[in-house]
Order: C-alpha cells, then sequence, then structure tokens
C-alpha cells in the first residue's frame, strides 16, 4: 500500500447535556501533528494519539475532544478517502460520574 502524509487534528469540544449536539472549538489544538504512512496505518496511529490524549488531560464531564486526519496538500486522494475520513474521525467526551458508574 502506498503512504501518504496525513496532518492530526485534536480540537476541544463540548457535548451539550440535553442532546447530541458537540460544540467544536476549531481555532484551539490539544495535538496538531504529522504522520506519515497508509490508511491502515493511519488508524492505528489514531487510536494511540486519541489514548495518549485522554491519558495526559483531566476532562470534565461533558468536556473532551474530536480527532480528525486530513492528508496533506498536493497528493493523489487514496481510493474512498472522502469515506475512510469520516469514519476514522471520532469524539471523546468524560462522562459524569452518576452516568459512568
Amino acid at each position: 500500500m502506498k503512504a501518504y502524509d496525513f496532518i492530526i487534528i485534536a480540537n476541544p469540544s463540548t457535548k451539550k447535556q440535553n442532546d447530541n449536539l458537540f460544540i467544536i472549538l476549531p481555532m484551539e489544538y490539544l495535538h496538531r501533528g504529522i504522520f506519515t504512512g497508509t490508511v491502515n496505518q493511519l488508524s492505528d496511529h489514531l487510536n494511540h494519539v486519541k489514548n495518549m490524549i485522554i491519558e495526559e488531560n483531566d476532562f470534565q464531564p461533558f468536556d473532551g475532544f474530536h480527532i480528525s486526519a486530513i492528508l496533506q496538500s498536493g497528493q493523489r486522494k487514496p481510493a474512498k478517502w472522502d469515506q475512510t475520513r469520516k469514519l476514522l474521525a471520532s469524539h471523546y467526551h468524560a462522562l459524569p460520574l452518576d452516568i459512568a458508574a
């Protein structure tokens, strides 16, 4: 498989308590880095970065982050990249203690 250059971005976000609305702060970063590898390797790396961010931060209930990868400019997109990019993106939000138990 071909290797690509990806930009990994994790933005802080908050989840509204009453519904499933996520408010992402696009101008702030918890993580921003470049990863070079295949799309399959990218999936593993995103999980690693996600776990690292969770360990390094003490998120308050309903606070968390959105993590995603974008293809660095000047490259030809991998097959089905638009669908894959959406599948790889994820949210993490800390739960209140009464819900987590």
